[in-house]
Order: C-alpha cells, then sequence, then structure tokens
C-alpha cells in the first residue's frame, strides 16, 4: 500500500528491561505498551498570562494588533482558555480567540473594575472557552478586542489588557468513535478513521487533498512491527476539507508516495491483560497511547513502531 527507508529508532532499552522484571505482565504478545508511570487524565495548565497590555494601532473600536501567545500540546487533548479583563479597564470591550488563523470564539461584552449602570451587570471574563481538539505540537493563540462607547471610550479603544490561560484536557470520552483499539489477545489494531493525502496519479505528488480510510494493523513480530491488513481497507470519506485532530493520520514524505510516509495514531486504547500464576488471565486496566510507526522499505504494508507515549489509565 505504502514505501519508505527503514529508519527508525527501536523503543526505550528500559522499556524493554522492566518488561522482563516486572510480575503481572501485560499482554500484547511482549507488548510493547507497558509504561510504569501513567499520566493522569484531567485538566493541565500549560500557559498563565498573568498581566500582559495591547496598544492599539488603529482608529476605531476594532484594536491592531491582538495579543498573541505561543503554546505547546504535548498530546492529542481539549484545550480550553480563559482571558480576565485587566484591573485598570474603564470601558467595556469583547475578545475573539483565533487558533492557528482560525476565529473560534468570540465573547459577549465585558464590563471593567468599578463600572456603573448596566455596566456593573457584565462579566469580568469570558469563563472557559473551548479551542476544540488539537494535536500534539506548537500552536498560536492570538486574542483580539472590540471596544464600544462606555466609560472612558468615547469612540476609539487605544489600549485593553488583561489576564490569559490556557489548559488542556484528556478524558475517556475525547474523540470516543475515534480511537484506535488494540486487541490484547490477537494483536490486532483497528483503526477507524485515518486521514490520508491523495496523490497525482501522473507525477506521484500530493495534489493537498485528503481522504479517509479505515483499516487494521496486525503485530506480527516482536513489540515494534505491524502488518497493514489490506483486505480491511475501506474508504470512509472521499471529500475531506481539513484534518481532524482525533483521526490518524498517513504523511506521504516529501509529499511523495515514492518516499514513502508514516502514520500517526493520536489515541490508541489498549484493554490489557494481566496473567496470574499458574498462567491465569484477567482483565487489566484500558490504557492510552498516541504512536507513531513507519513504513519499511523490505514491505509497503509493514508499520515499523518508532515512538510511542502514554496518555492515561482508566
Amino acid at each position: 500500500m505504502w514505501n519508505v527507508p527503514r529508519n527508525a529508532s527501536k523503543p526505550k532499552a528500559v522499556i524493554l528491561t522492566y518488561l522482563k522484571q516486572v510480575a503481572l505482565r501485560f499482554l500484547i504478545g511482549s507488548s510493547f505498551i507497558l509504561n510504569v508511570a501513567q499520566a493522569a487524565a484531567g485538566e493541565v495548565e500549560i500557559l498563565n498570562v498573568p498581566d500582559f497590555v495591547v496598544s492599539c494601532s488603529t482608529t476605531g473600536q476594532a484594536c491592531e494588533p491582538g495579543y498573541s501567545a505561543s503554546f505547546k500540546v504535548a498530546t492529542l487533548s481539549q484545550v480550553n482558555a480563559q482571558y480576565v479583563v485587566r484591573t485598570a479597564h474603564c470601558s467595556s470591550i469583547k475578545v475573539s480567540f483565533f487558533v492557528d488563523g482560525k476565529q473560534i470564539h468570540t465573547s459577549g461584552f465585558l464590563g471593567w473594575v468599578g463600572a456603573t449602570g448596566g455596566f456593573a451587570k457584565l462579566p469580568l471574563d469570558t469563563g472557559t472557552v473551548n479551542l476544540g481538539m488539537l494535536s500534539a505540537g506548537n500552536h498560536t493563540l492570538v486574542v483580539k478586542a472590540e471596544g464600544q462607547v462606555s466609560g472612558c471610550n468615547g469612540g476609539r479603544l487605544a489600549s485593553w489588557g488583561g489576564k490569559l490561560r490556557i489548559t488542556n484536557e484528556s478524558s475517556s470520552s475525547m474523540c470516543a468513535d475515534k480511537r484506535a483499539v488494540l486487541d490484547a489477545k490477537t494483536g490486532i489494531v483497528s483503526v477507524p478513521a485515518i486521514d490520508v493525502q491523495t496523490l497525482d496519479p501522473v507525477t506521484g505528488e500530493s495534489t493537498g487533498k485528503l481522504v479517509t480510510v479505515k483499516g487494521q494493523l496486525k503485530l506480527i513480530s516482536g513489540v515494534e512491527d505491524f502488518s497493514f491488513l489490506s483486505e480491511t481497507f475501506e474508504v470512509v470519506n472521499s471529500n475531506v476539507a481539513t484534518h481532524d485532530p482525533c483521526h490518524a493520520e498517513y504523511v506521504y514524505a516529501d509529499g511523495k508516495f515514492s518516499n514513502g510516509g508514516k502514520l500517526t495514531l493520536p489515541l490508541v486504547d489498549v484493554q490489557t491483560i494481566v496473567v496470574i500464576p499458574p498462567n491465569i488471565q484477567i482483565p487489566g486496566p484500558t490504557n492510552t497511547y498516541s504512536a507513531t510507526l513507519q513504513q519499511l522499505a523490505k514491505d509497503n504494508l509493514i508499520f515499523h513502531l518508532t515512538d510511542y507515549q502514554s496518555i492515561s489509565s482508566q
């Protein structure tokens, strides 16, 4: 199906050593996904700006530039933000949130400390704003303000500022119907949604368009190689506008089929099995991981595990 030079580093030796020592083993062949420290699900603060000020270069109520904040997400997760008006404000504003250039949310008008009349009833913060599911990596949040005639604002917003907090959270229900699932007994990974670049049949280069497919991979040797089961391949959606961060993603190296590619699984649920003497198997906890696999040059249906990370355990 797909093709690339073998250029994969093996999982850390310490993990494999631990697998040999642990008394109660999680069974997935020799399971690559046992990780001693499990990341706890829940809210994690990833950016806290206690006070910022923006001086507007514009002459009207819509202020430019916006306030820009860069942040990094460790794993696929829901990201939230909250803005609180600056205590020095003397008029009403509303704010809009843009993530990686895309407008996500616009608040209602906010008040200020010491406001009177109807403005005194306005909130002083946006509350928690859901910025959506964001993939692992670097992102940019831009907050823009727009004023209205009120308090010290006679027709132009000169400056604004405040406090900004960004958090992310993961949960067992996140991307519920889009997660890959690894069956511990069979070693089969079922992937319900993989976004794949389409290729120009003449040049072999990416068209920039996407299709969503589904399929299964099977663990075939040791703890690192999986075979794509071509008979399970099925197109789910042939008209995809943008990549869904909840979906797995197949990317061609350098945008060409001939150079192969990698498969990224943002969420893989693993129902573990605990083995206790005398060889009794009982269900263990469900662990969630992200994983990256690379194709092998010898067989473009073989994907080699190059990296994985624990996200949560239930």
